[in-house]
């Protein structure tokens, strides 16, 4: 039995869209099944059928996919854990008064990332206003992959989307499955940069 041991802080697996292009290959090579590429990976069938939907759908319409994800900090103090001299704690004093920063953040397969901070909770008019920013700053159609926040579903948002049809295109990603979103990584990342820093 193979096993495999995942380090780091998530303790997930990241995926590159080569990656995901050299596995979905090998569906149908020699007779290979869907299950039987799974499992040679250690993947679940969920996620190659997602995999595969999303080529399919970009390469037909001619759209850049962008792997979507909203994420808030706070700009007080985060305490993580340190180095310091023995008997001598390191003390912040914050003097900014609390807020918070939501941000929508949006990668494509090449590594461009393009993001929105907003002074306020996501709304669908937040969503609808990053949706118009990034198709602008895009330049292309976009299919969105993204999961099944409420403000994503709103009455609000589908309409958007269903009057700009040519675009946007919506994927939700499956519940519970934030190893399929590279864009949680980035978040992480953020937030581990910001631990003891002071606003």
């Amino acid at each position: 039995m193979r096993q495999e041991i995942l380090t780091g802080v998530e303790r997930r697996r990241r995926w590159s869209q080569e990656d995901k292009h050299r596995i979905l290959s090998e569906m149908g090579v020699e007779g290979a099944s869907v299950s039987d590429v799974a499992r040679r990976h250690d993947v679940t069938r969920q996620h190659l059928y997602q995999w595969r939907r999303e080529l399919r759908r970009t390469r037909r319409e001619h759209r850049t996919l962008v792997l979507w994800d909203e994420t808030g900090h706070s700009l007080r103090i985060r305490p993580g854990t340190t180095w310091a001299r023995r008997g001598l704690t390191p003390v912040l004093q914050r003097v900014s008064k609390r807020r918070e920063v939501s941000s929508v953040v949006a990668i494509t397969p090449d590594g461009r990332l393009v993001a929105r901070h907003l002074r306020t909770s996501i709304s669908s008019h937040c969503v609808i206003q990053a949706l118009r920013f990034f198709r602008h700053k895009i330049g292309t159609p976009l299919l969105v992959v993204w999961d099944r926040l409420n403000a994503h579903r709103s009455q609000a948002t589908t309409d958007f989307i269903a009057s700009h049809a040519q675009d946007y295109a919506v994927a939700y990603l499956p519940a519970y499955a934030p190893e399929l979103n590279p864009e949680e990584q980035c978040n992480a990342l953020i937030k581990r940069a910001m631990a003891n820093a002071l606003p």
